[in-house]
């Protein structure tokens, strides 16, 4: 298990629909993002090398690891699951159904509008009762507007 520094600053996601925020339990150790832009070769016959043509900026991604504890387990995990699975598609068909929420993802000076691609949910420790003590979400998030 790596090593956790604490932090003065908890890191946190806020639903910009509901205004519902959740501070992280650990801030997480990394974050790795990504961004670009899209160009195009510009050929025609008889062109010894084509022109290269700027089209337009790529979105900003990035994934975040976060790691939750909860023993005794008082709901804790179960908790988060809830909440970040609001923030994609109900994984059953329902009459009136809306797009899902934007958020606010902050930690340290990084904050961005963003929404959530794609989520992956690794318990690794169970209670006596099968109820989850230590998870690990891995979020993959867009940024949206500016």
């Amino acid at each position: 298990m790596s090593q956790r520094i604490g932090a003065k600053t908890k890191g946190w996601i806020k639903n910009n629909s509901t205004g519902v925020k959740k501070s992280f339990q650990f801030n997480p150790t990394g974050l790795q993002y990504s961004r670009g832009a899209t160009y195009v070769d510009i050929s025609a016959p008889g062109m010894a090398y084509p022109n290269t043509q700027f089209v337009k900026g790529n979105v900003r991604t990035f994934s975040v690891e976060l790691f939750l504890y909860d023993n005794p387990c008082t709901g804790v995990i179960e908790n988060h699951m809830k909440f970040l699975g609001g923030f994609l598609t109900p994984e059953t068909n329902t009459q009136g159904y809306k797009k899902p929420p934007e958020m606010t993802f902050c930690m340290g000076y990084f904050v961005r509008k963003c929404v959530l691609t794609d989520l992956d949910i690794n318990i690794e420790r169970f209670d006596e009762n099968g109820k989850p003590i230590q998870a690990r979400f891995t979020l993959q998030l867009r940024q949206v507007g500016v």
